[in-house]
């Protein structure tokens, strides 16, 4: 990367100028980084869809069919959602975050086997060689942590804006108006 003024960067050539420095020295840590961001991004959908399914059916067992049309069974109440996400977001984040720290000792291993040269990493300081080892998989984590809050706030809000409010649990009518973000009704 070019030595220029980083004020001129744009946050793309900010990233990558960061991951140069904070990363092993001779690694493709852009090729690296896409795959952390695909692999993210697929988790993610995942535990959206898995929550969408999950909401499918617990609102499908809401109503009945009345004449052609579907009616709001009496005193019906939909399941909680934390049993609509259990499955998609206990399962995809945490493999995910396995992942990258599986990635952060595969990167600081590689030095001590033939792939990369440990002699090049003992001319760093002691703590150079696990900074640069685990600074990516770390920001992916991060990123990780951003896409499950980010989710979970959709999830939410589409529980409770599709939900009938007579169907929500009482809990939830109580705390989806004052705490949650993006869920005003």
């Amino acid at each position: 990367m070019e030595k220029t003024d980083m004020k001129k960067w744009t946050p793309v050539q900010r990233l990558w100028g960061f991951l140069e420095k904070n990363t092993p020295p001779g690694s493709n840590y852009k090729k690296l980084f896409c795959q952390l961001v695909i692999i993210l991004l697929i988790a993610g959908l995942f535990a959206f869809l898995s929550f969408l399914t999950g909401y499918s059916s617990a609102k499908r067992v809401l109503y009945t069919w009345d004449h052609g049309e579907q009616v709001l069974r009496e005193g019906a109440q939909i399941m909680d959602i934390g049993w609509m996400m259990r499955h998609g977001f206990k399962t995809a984040f945490p493999a995910y975050a396995a992942f990258c720290i599986g990635v952060g000792a595969a990167q600081l291993a590689s030095f001590r086997r033939e792939s990369r040269s440990i002699y090049l990493m003992k001319r760093l300081p002691k703590d150079e060689v696990l900074r640069r080892s685990f600074a990516l998989p770390l920001i992916a984590l991060l990123l990780g942590f951003a896409l499950a809050v980010l989710l979970a706030n959709l999830c939410v809000a589409i529980y409770v804006h599709q939900t009938p409010p007579q169907a929500l649990p009482e809990q939830v009518r109580l705390w989806s108006y004052d705490y949650l973000i993006f869920v005003k009704r």
